[in-house]
């Protein structure tokens, strides 16, 4: 039986015999490009690499050697299996180009994709009639199998290596056969997720292969390290070989939990911290709950100090701690992270090119940092063909063993040891112990001479390095030894070569594998060498159990001595909490207690067992001091006797803040403010919910986002809490230097398909971009970025329109560029397309001259052209004229295409401000368009600041949040587009939701407009400083238009502009959740949260913090 290899690299197919491995060239000759049919030999192919055979040929997908070609050319050359000689069978330029990995057979026909629209193209191989089905199946992807069901031919597609589709060749008619979103399945991060089950309840993930038979269409997926089937005459899906190795970033509890690459391990004999790629994992021991402590994996950045999730690791490695603080070695510094607080500071090495050298903290460099542990003088490291040794308390760092750029395998004093590539390190006070992994040898070094010796291993003979001898000192062989810990009698070796874990007898050298079998890598959990794990790489022990990283198999694996049934065994501790300073009687079941033998240990500092009661052989009491100022965590707790150890149990000490959520009771005329407190580090994107106690309205809501750079505030935006919507609009500016920004949030349970595509001005698609949310995801980023790609809004405007499987969360912001490379925020409005467009609209306020200019955008949420007229009104109700594109008027006609949208600029022509207001008038029948209205103001040539104000429609009643101190204002805009006198009454109360003088009635006359600041009202000009509260502005006539303005001076003495959206009290109420689908904090930014009732009816719930994966995030407020 052979095998057939398409090598696009040499341009030639192999056959290889199965039987011995040898491959040998059928067609072509090595590393001749070209086109040329013909004998063997003679054959020349371009770039052959999707082939399918059956018993006689194989088919080659093979471009020309023309490169103008090769990208819409499709052409299939036949290789006579026997004979290797090559003719060519189909060659045609279709309308689109040849889809990579689609090409597929059965014996009767060839079938191949192409796209741009989605074709499917059928060869018969005996007449060489090609068909052409159409298919409204959209992503690429791989014709799998043709079946003959009935008297139909159906073809199964897998599209986004994810779904398996059914297509009816006779008309092309497409259904989704199996896969696709997944309600139940197994999750990893944003993308991962396997489940088995009927059609399309079962999950598959990067499908990369499949094959069918008459009964089944079998899967392979290289993420979820599986083969499935599913069953043609049901859709039934199951898994017939593999499991899914899941790595992800995902804190929970045990198996729930996911690790990203788990590299070194260290513990405290209470909880393990594992050292995972770009954060630090805490892993409580009695349960296996993990816990971020500091970095995330899921959002790598650039090296930076801070605490907790605003730190930031490139690439963590070894990892030691003391009762206080962690330390670890990232890329090619040593970062210290302190436990209780999680803050992280670099404290040895820097970020240039690597180099060894030795000196103070700030001048010491570092080539190859690898393993680290440590005493309470100094932390020992693995560095290159090195060891360097760094005082804890001074910083110093210098080379105890090995050279620089010398590798060897030479045992000796100080500098004259050689090491090849040390990586692993431990030691006990007297020596050190290091695995060289690159020798396969385990090395010793006497602390008080420096003297190296071998103690296990042998890099004499380069073969067996490649070989797992137990044995003892030289005779002992290893393959790649990486992490190493050791009890004072024995060291532990990870072997991440041969996937084992070996013991040392440290007086002798003696080795024996302990865990996993030499070379086979696998998952199974078992005794002794019956167990499996795949690249084991640190290891950690508290000398009961040892623990282990097992890299690709992305877990934490537990080793526990063999049990006899007779030792003690755990089952529960009450009470699990208990309080510094206080004695606590724990009462502790199990089985196999012995009065008078059973005793209790408890692991932490500040716990002390005071006395032990053993009532029966399930039960007893345990009598704990902890003492005052023990810190807040878990302790472990063993039962201890001459038949042996328990396994671990815990209880905690204190109630560790919960910094995910705050919760709030706001009076019906309250509100309420926080700031959420700075800290060190990187930025960080969020979410927020609103959560509201049973029977209570969520509250409106409003974060306020400001940017500091350099020390100076930059920018303002308030972004307002909102509903899930399952279809919308946002406007795209096409102004040189406008950027816009896109926050969605998945707060669903179940996954969503959000489908969104960039509209131009004139309605007609840019893109499209189908994607998966996963529950609790959030995703966002300026549109022109990687997460909504390929487009340029500078170059055409338009506008962001998406539709979603189940209603979604979404913003818009917009950042402009100034002439200061300063970014300038506002918030662009979301327009919810299942809304009335009969409802009339206006802008409340418009400004232009002395530096100002507005930007209109009327965006069309409807499938026909809008047309109609701006009619700009002047503060008085009098026609108002501008120069709005070059041309003067008081109006202005627009004609929007369906999907599209319109873009309209005021000129700035006047020295003086003038302000007013726009009237919107839609052509008789016609539906609203959506509008949002962009401030720009630009004194001496450079654009400071800016704001949006959307189109609004009239209503009787608003609340508006409004602050005063000694550099903020909060104003208002409100436009009567009436025909008769609006009196508007003004209402003022403070946080508490008490009365801040007297109501105030003044009249707005019709078709007039007024704009002021809070504290200009008349009775309202002496506030108290700092002032925060809600302004209620109402009317008895037919409506008003409302809009709330923010200024404030930043630390230039600028005067910067934002806008808060009050809120209209005759909006359609609801009971369900309000999110604000994005927030920053830190690296520069501040977030304010304000909630306010929309009512006079109190409120109450919790406002609750989510990271983008859908982890909740502790945020500290002030």
């Amino acid at each position: 039986m052979n095998a057939y290899i398409a090598d696009e690299c040499l341009h030639v197919v192999y056959k290889m015999a199965l039987s011995s491995g040898e491959p040998t060239v059928l067609s072509g000759q090595l590393q001749q490009c070209g086109s040329q049919d013909g004998a063997a030999a003679d054959a020349r192919f371009t770039f052959p690499r999707i082939m399918w055979g059956d018993d006689a040929y194989l088919y080659i997908q093979d471009p020309p050697d023309q490169p103008v070609l090769r990208s819409n050319q499709n052409i299939i050359r036949r290789v006579d299996k026997q004979t290797g000689g090559v003719t060519r069978v189909f060659s045609n330029i279709t309308p689109g180009s040849f889809i990579p990995g689609s090409l597929n057979g059965d014996g009767t026909y060839l079938y191949w994709l192409t796209g741009n629209p989605m074709l499917i193209d059928m060869l018969r191989i005996d007449t060489g009639y090609v068909k052409t089905v159409s298919t409204d199946a959209v992503g690429h992807g791989q014709i799998v199998w043709r079946r003959t069901e009935g008297s139909e031919d159906f073809l199964y597609l897998v599209a986004y290596d994810r779904i398996v589709e059914r297509i009816r060749v006779s008309t092309g008619e497409t259904a989704t056969f199996a896969g696709g979103i997944c309600l139940q399945c197994t999750y990893v991060g944003p993308d991962v997720r396997w489940k088995d089950g009927p059609g399309a309840t079962a999950s598959f993930f990067d499908i990369s292969a499949a094959w069918g038979d008459y009964d089944y269409l079998y899967i392979v997926e290289r993420k979820n390290n599986t083969v499935r089937k599913i069953r043609f005459s049901t859709a039934e899906v199951t898994t017939v070989a593999g499991e899914p190795a899941l790595p992800g970033s995902d804190d929970g509890p045990g198996v729930m939990a996911r690790f990203s690459s788990p590299q070194s391990v260290w513990g405290d004999g209470n909880y393990l911290y594992v050292a995972d790629y770009s954060a630090i994992r805490r892993l409580r021991i009695s349960d296996g709950e993990v816990s971020t402590l500091a970095g995330s994996t899921s959002d790598p950045r650039p090296l930076t100090d801070g605490i907790g999730p605003w730190a930031r690791f490139v690439g963590v490695g070894g990892i030691w701690g003391d009762s206080e603080n962690l330390y670890v070695v990232d890329g090619r510094v040593i970062r210290k992270v302190v436990i209780a607080t999680a803050e992280v500071t670099t404290i040895a090495g820097g970020t240039g090119d690597p180099a060894t050298v030795d000196g103070p903290r700030d001048q010491a460099r570092f080539k190859s940092l690898g393993g680290l542990c440590g005493d309470d003088l100094f932390l020992y490291l693995t560095d290159d063909s090195t060891i360097r040794q760094m005082n804890i308390a001074t910083g110093e760092v210098t080379t105890i063993a090995g050279v620089p750029g010398a590798p060897g395998n030479v045992d000796g004093v100080g500098s004259a040891a050689r090491f090849s590539k040390p990586s692993g390190i431990w030691g006990d006070g007297t020596s050190l112990y290091v695995t060289d992994a690159s020798a396969g040898t385990i090395r010793k070094i006497a602390m008080d001479t420096g003297l190296v010796t071998t103690l296990a291993g042998s890099p004499s003979q380069t073969p067996v390095q490649y070989e797992n001898i137990d044995g003892i000192g030289a005779a002992a062989r290893f393959q790649s030894p990486r992490g190493i810990w050791g009890d004072g009698t024995f060291l532990y070796v990870t072997d991440d070569g041969m996937h084992n874990v070996r013991r040392i007898r440290i007086a002798n050298g003696e080795t024996t594998t302990v865990a996993g079998t030499a070379g086979k890598a696998g998952a199974d959990d078992a005794r002794g060498v019956a167990a499996r794990f795949s690249q084991p790489t640190g290891i950690w022990g508290d000398g009961i159990d040892l623990y282990v990283g097992d890299l690709s198999n992305y877990t934490i694996r537990r080793l526990t001595a063999p049990r006899t049934g007779s030792e003690p065994a755990l089952t529960s501790i009450t009470p699990p909490r208990t309080a510094s300073g206080t004695t606590t009687t724990f009462t502790i079941t199990g089985t196999n207690f012995v009065p008078g033998e059973t005793s209790i240990v408890v692991n932490g500092p500040g716990a002390r067992v005071a006395g032990v009661n053993v009532e029966s052989s399930t039960s007893l009491n345990v009598v704990v001091d902890i003492a005052a100022g023990a810190g807040i965590g878990a302790r472990v707790v063993r039962a201890v006797q001459s038949t042996g150890t328990s396994n671990p149990i815990a209880f905690e000490v204190g109630t560790p803040p919960d910094l995910t959520r705050t919760s709030f009771a706001i009076p019906g005329r309250g509100a309420l403010s926080t700031m959420a407190a700075q800290q060190p580090g990187l930025s960080i994107t969020g979410y927020a919910r609103i959560r509201p106690e049973s029977g209570n309205q969520p509250p409106a809501g409003l974060a306020i986002y400001g940017y500091r750079k350099d020390g100076v505030l930059i920018s303002e935006a308030a972004v307002p809490a909102t509903p899930p919507i399952q279809a919308g609009r946002i406007s795209l500016d096409s102004a040189r230097g406008a950027h816009t920004g896109i926050a969605v949030l998945n707060s669903n349970d179940v996954p969503v398909i959000l489908s969104h595509a960039v509209m131009r001005p004139d309605g007609s698609q840019l893109e499209r971009i189908v994607r998966i949310l996963a529950p609790g995801q959030q995703v966002a980023n300026f549109i022109e970025y990687p997460h909504w790609p390929g487009v340029d809004p500078w170059t055409h405007g338009g506008n962001f329109s998406f539709t979603a499987s189940s209603p979604v969360a979404v913003i818009g912001l917009r950042g402009f560029e100034n002439e200061r490379s300063e970014v300038l925020l506002s918030t662009l409005p979301v327009t919810d397309l299942a809304a009335r467009r009969d409802q009339p609209v206006v802008f409340p306020h418009v400004a232009d001259g002395g530096g100002l200019s507005s930007r209109i955008i009327l965006t069309n949420p409807t499938d026909q052209t809008l047309t109609g007229r701006l009619q700009f009104i002047s503060q008085s109700g009098q026609a108002w004229s501008v120069v709005l594109d070059g041309q003067a008027g008081t109006a202005f006609d627009y004609s929007i295409p369906a999907q599209g949208s319109k873009t309209f600029v005021t000129a700035n022509a006047s020295a003086d401000v003038h302000i007013g207001w726009i009237r919107v008038v839609p052509a008789t029948g016609a539906a609203y368009p959506a509008g949002v209205l962009i401030f720009s103001f630009r004194p001496a040539g450079v654009v400071i600041t800016e704001a949006a104000v959307a189109a609004t429609a009239p209503s009787s009643a608003f609340r508006l949040y409004v602050e005063k101190d000694n550099i903020i204002r909060t104003g208002f805009a409100i436009a009567n587009p009436g025909t008769a006198v609006a009196q508007v009454t003004y209402e003022l109360t403070d946080l508490n939701g008490a009365p801040v003088g007297n109501a105030l009635t003044r009249p707005i006359g019709s078709n007039s407009q007024v704009s002021m600041f809070i504290d200009q009202l008349p009775g309202f000009e002496n506030l108290p400083v700092p002032f925060r509260g809600v302004l209620r502005i109402s009317t008895t006539g037919a409506g008003i238009s409302v809009s709330g303005l923010r200024g404030r001076y930043n630390e230039r003495g600028e005067f910067l502009m934002s806008t808060a959206q009050p809120v209209d009290e005759n909006a359609p109420s609801t009971s369900s959740d309000l999110f604000f689908p994005n927030f920053f904090q830190s690296g520069g930014f501040t977030t304010q949260f304000v909630l306010f009732p929309r009512s006079n009816l109190p409120t109450s719930g919790q406002l609750e913090f989510f990271l983008q994966t859908g982890q909740r995030m502790n945020l500290p407020l002030n």
